[in-house]
């Protein structure tokens, strides 16, 4: 019995990134910069944004103490 291959499709790059991962992020980008020009919608993302941002600020300040502080590998018992 032959064996049979599946032909994988070739993916185009661009700048060494997949073509189709260029053309989202210049989808993405397109919108944003209508979402910017857009003052009403604006206006009802800011509430979101100041939470997000909070939320981002927070975990960075996590991520800073525990580089700062060393982790404990084994919790200590009273008996030591």
């Amino acid at each position: 019995m032959a064996k049979v291959e599946a032909a994988v499709p070739k993916t185009e790059k661009i700048g060494g990134i997949d073509k189709w991962e260029v053309e989202n992020a210049l989808e993405t980008l397109l919108k944003a910069k209508e979402i910017e020009h857009n003052p009403k919608l604006m206006a009802a993302l800011a509430p979101l944004l100041k939470k997000k941002r909070k939320a981002i600020e927070s975990l960075d300040d996590l991520r800073a103490r525990a580089r700062e502080e060393p982790a404990e590998t084994e919790p200590k018992s009273d008996a030591e």
